[in-house]
Formats: C-alpha cells, structure tokens, sequence
C-alpha cells in the first residue's frame, strides 16, 4: 500500500499494489477508505498491477478505482499535479527551503540570459522554480509519467520557456540542438556516474548545480568531476527526513581557471609554500644587499685593512 499526501493541499492518493492474480472487492475497498475519519481529502485511489519479482513497484498496469489520476501540490507560486509514480519530494515544508536554495545558487552565476539544463527533473520542480531566472529550461527525466506531468504542470504555471524530454539522460543530451550554460543535476541515489558526467564535462560549462539525495555518490562523483577541472565552490545540507541518517546536499561546482576568483584562491593554496620560500629568499637577498654597502661604506671611511666593527660605527653610518 501506498499512500501520497500533499501538504499543502490535504490531498491523499492510495495506490494499493497486487498481483494480477489477486482479487479483491474494489468497491469495498474504496467505501473503507472513505469512510475514515482522516486528516485531509482522499482524491485519488488507485489499483497497480505488478506481476514482476523485485524489492521495487514496476507499475505494469494502473487503474483508476476513484477520483482523480494525480493529487496537486504547491511550492512557492507554483503548483504541481503528481501522478502515482511520479518522484516528488515528501517532506514538502523542507523541499522549500532546499529548492530556494538551489535558486540561490543559480541567480549568483546567472545573468537572466542563459539555458540551463535540468537533468533528472522528475516532475520539472526545479526546472519551474528556476525559469524565472534563465532564458530557456531544458529538463531530461527517464520516467515518461513524470515527463508527462512536467509538461502539463509547466503549462498550468503558464511557463513558456520550460521543455521537459523523457528518455535517459545519457541518450537525449544529443537531441537537444541548444547547448547548456549551467547545468543542474537531482540524480537518483545511485548518482550520476562516471559515464554521464564524461559527456556532460564536454559541454565545458563554467557552473553545475549538484542536488544529492545520498553524500556517499556525492562523493565519488565529485572525484570524477576534480579530475575534469571542477572545483566545489559551495555546499549547503539540507535536513529533509528529520530524525533519520538522511540528508540532501547542494553543491555549486566551478571550472578551474586562472580567471575564476575561487579556483585562483585554491591555486594560491597550492603554491603557498613555494610563495614563502621566494620571499623569504628576497628578504635575504635584501639584507645581503643592504649589509653589503655598510660594509663599502664602514672601509671607505676607516680604512680597508680595519677588522673590527664598533656598533656605535655601524650605527653612525646607518643614519647617514
């Protein structure tokens, strides 16, 4: 049994899940659920019908036994329509703050002209949320439904500049004609891998905005993305399942370069101890110099078979 609750809204769906062999009164079913006492409105019930052997719902056929197919949600000014399957963060009064986040981000590297890609983008939130800030969202996501959703929701927030494209990430980069200035990307817990991120470095964008629902692929990816000159430039946790081992971190990744303030400062870094050696090389170079035309001086005037220095010689000569 699933069940989908929209905060905002107090809509519920229950999705209960059999096998195509499994009977059960569906009629019954749906006068029990409407007759609980409960916080919010059940709008959708819906029957999957997964025959498949794995530890996660293939959705092989879904039916429609009350209401609607989606519930809605809204974040921000925009609202959200979410299907069955559709991937949508539960924790909707965090998801805010982490979203605002990720726009954060955007609006210090983005001058209102640039297209982004939003890739893994789900039901299109984050791709919605940022249009305002770019000129033109393109959004990959595998899951059709979600797509789907997307589109249809970037429609009802009457966004024009937002397109969402179902199929893997990997495959459909080709098929967008119009080439990235940022990039964000929301991968699933499995990360983004070496693979994609390979082709995704070919686009030699200066900034990508890295959502990361698990820190120990966080981690490996960014490895990959240090060996292709990017930088981490900034991160911020997001507490999204309080109580739990589970966090959401943003990144907001750099190009290395010469020009680019935070990848000099990290260069400078590097160097550091080589910088003192040279000064403190000069310094010494200085006092050689300087004691060297005491010295000059102290024969010219006593003679150049003295030995001994008197301080009180020294000392006259430095006013001088």
């Amino acid at each position: 049994l699933i069940i989908r609750y929209a905060l905002t809204t107090g809509e519920i769906m229950v999705n209960i899940v059999t096998t195509t062999q499994s009977e059960f009164d569906k009629n019954s079913f749906v006068d029990m659920l409407l007759g609980l006492k409960l916080e919010g409105n059940i709008k959708s019930i819906v029957h999957t019908e997964n025959d498949s052997l794995a530890d996660a719902v293939v959705p092989e056929k879904i039916n429609i036994i009350f209401g609607d197919e989606y519930i809605t949600e809204k974040l921000f000014d925009l609202s959200f329509d979410i299907s069955p399957y559709s991937f949508f963060q539960t924790n909707s009064s965090a998801v805010e703050k982490l979203y605002l986040k990720v726009a954060d981000y955007l609006q210090e590297i983005n001058n209102g002209n640039n297209v982004v890609y939003d890739l893994f983008s789900g039901t299109g939130t984050i791709g919605q949320i940022v249009s305002k800030y770019s000129k033109k969202v393109y959004g990959i996501e595998l899951i059709k439904e979600a797509v789907d959703k997307a589109n249809e929701n970037a429609k009802k927030n009457m966004i024009d500049n937002a397109t969402f494209i179902a199929g893997d990430v990997f495959e459909k980069l080709d098929d967008i004609e119009e080439k990235p200035d940022i990039l964000i990307l929301d991968p699933p817990r499995a990360g983004v891998g070496e693979k994609t991120i390979n082709k995704l470095v070919e686009y030699n964008v200066k900034n990508i905005i890295y959502v990361s629902c698990n820190p120990k692929t966080l981690v490996e990816d960014l490895k990959v993305f240090k060996k292709k000159e990017y930088i981490l430039k900034k991160a911020t946790c997001v507490d999204m399942f309080s109580y739990t081992t589970h966090m959401e971190t943003i990144v907001l990744l750099s190009k290395r370069g010469w020009f680019n303030m935070i990848a000099f400062q990290n260069r400078l870094e590097g160097i550091k101890p080589l910088l003192f050696s040279l000064l403190f090389f000069l310094m010494l170079l200085m006092e050689a110099r300087f004691s060297y035309s005491l010295v000059k001086k102290y024969r010219k005037k006593y003679g150049e078979n003295k030995l001994f220095y008197r301080d009180e010689d020294i000392f006259s000569i430095r006013k001088k």
